[in-house]
Order: C-alpha cells, then sequence, then structure tokens
C-alpha cells in the first residue's frame, strides 16, 4: 500500500468504490457476455435508429460493419446490431414491436 490517504492507480482507475473489488476485473463482463445479432441492415443509419431505440429501452447495443457500408462496391456491407445475449429476445420483440408500428 502507498502512503497514508494515497489512492492506488488501480484503483483510481476502476468503476467502483469497492475497495475491495478486483481492479484487473471487468465491471462490464456480464454486459458483453456472448453477444447476438438482433438485426442486419444496408445503411448505417438504419442500424443506429435501432441501437439508439435499443438504448432507450435500457439495452446495450453496438454496430459492427459500419465502415463498410458506406462503400459502393460490388458487394456492399451490411451493418449488424449487436446486443448481450442475455437480452437478444428482449431486444429482438422490441424490435418487431417497432416494426409492426411503422407499418
Amino acid at each position: 500500500m502507498g502512503k497514508p490517504g494515497s489512492v492506488s492507480l488501480e484503483y483510481a482507475m476502476s468503476d467502483t468504490n469497492d475497495p475491495h473489488a478486483d481492479p484487473h476485473a471487468d465491471p462490464h463482463a456480464d454486459s458483453h457476455a456472448d453477444p447476438v445479432v438482433v438485426g442486419i441492415y444496408d445503411t448505417e443509419f438504419e442500424a443506429a435508429l435501432i441501437k439508439n431505440m435499443l438504448g432507450e429501452a435500457g439495452i446495450p447495443a453496438q454496430m459492427v460493419g459500419a465502415m463498410t457500408a458506406g462503400f459502393r462496391a460490388e458487394t456492399p456491407g451490411k451493418v449488424k446490431v449487436l446486443v448481450p445475449g442475455s437480452l437478444g429476445e428482449q431486444a429482438m420483440a422490441l424490435i418487431a414491436q417497432d416494426a409492426e408500428s411503422n407499418e
């Protein structure tokens, strides 16, 4: 330990205030476990709309492939939206509900 009143760099850099927590443990490990694809879109814009809708519902989402979707090539890229596996069914239900309300 350091001088009285000092804080270790590892503790200061952690996302927790628990002095007994493992400073090397990923505090978001559960939320990133086994991501699943809940949608594949032609454009980054479409994927961003879904990602933001899921985020507003409390479901963390990521977009993958956005850099290739804008290229105009013989095989244009697609943008995938991924969520933690444990929230996949909930995310897909919200996406389906959103699609129905937009028809």
